[in-house]
């Protein structure tokens, strides 16, 4: 149908389940978009990988704690108006797929990468767990032009030279492990007022430029206030109620 789009689930599933449990959930996903009429386009292979960050999420009213996890993709085509469908059915799982993002990108497998790197619209059109029909169309600053634009205001230059002289643990913001907090400090985002000042947008647009498009940013900005005004026990609180740098 013209009015379909073209998604992609990637999912990280319980690694206690072993390789061919692994296999049986990606069958399950899939039995789950044929129910709703999606047409599955294409699926990566599954395999075990080492995770960022540790992942602490709550499954059946307990804390699980993940540092590996079998990764899955499955390209799809279906309507918009079902992917809130597909998240729920899929929230029913959890204890196979305790994380999963849904993105939309193109049939072509070739050119996905590029589209993801090209692709104009608001990175919270991703519909990751949550139903966001409405899309809105993406800044047409370029990360250049931010910067420059920046780097023109004297109060924000300043800032900027403070925090070259100084790296804080940008490790003690939960969602954020050693190989994003490397993403991170290439892109000049060192400290933890550095991170505070970051746009949500602007912080997806890293990730998506080193993989790491899996991750969600949005709080990390809110901890990094905490951390930099040193609010520890406020910050603890918070993370409390994360699971994994996101609002349980």
């Amino acid at each position: 149908m013209t009015d379909n789009n073209i998604y992609e689930i990637g999912m990280l599933i319980n690694p206690n389940l072993a390789q061919q449990g692994a296999e049986k959930t990606v069958e399950t996903v899939k039995n789950i978009l044929n129910k709703i009429s999606a047409s599955v386009i294409s699926e990566g292979e599954v395999v075990d990988i080492d995770l960022a960050y540790q992942i602490i999420t709550k499954i059946a009213s307990k804390n699980e704690k993940f540092d590996q996890a079998f990764f899955a993709w499955v390209k799809f085509e279906v309507s918009p108006s079902e992917i809130s469908v597909i998240n729920e059915e899929i929230d029913k799982i959890k204890k196979e797929v305790f994380r999963y993002l849904i993105i939309k990108t193109v049939k072509d497998d070739e050119e996905t990468d590029k589209y993801l790197m090209d692709n104009e619209e608001d990175g919270e059109e991703e519909e990751k767990t949550e139903n966001k029909d409405s899309k809105k169309e993406e800044k047409d600053l370029t990360d250049k032009e931010i910067n420059e634009e920046k780097s023109e205001k004297p109060k924000e230059k300043e800032e900027k030279k403070v925090s070259d002289n100084k790296v804080d643990d940008l490790t003690k913001i939960e969602g954020i492990g050693p190989k994003t907090v490397e993403a991170l400090n290439k892109a000049n985002i060192k400290t933890y007022t550095d991170l505070a000042d970051s746009k949500v947008g602007d912080l997806r647009d890293i990730l998506e430029e080193n993989s790491l498009s899996r991750y969600e940013p949005k709080t990390w900005s809110k901890q990094a206030r905490l951390a930099r005004d040193e609010k520890w026990d406020e910050l603890k609180e918070l993370q409390d109620e994360l699971d994994g740098g996101e609002v349980k």
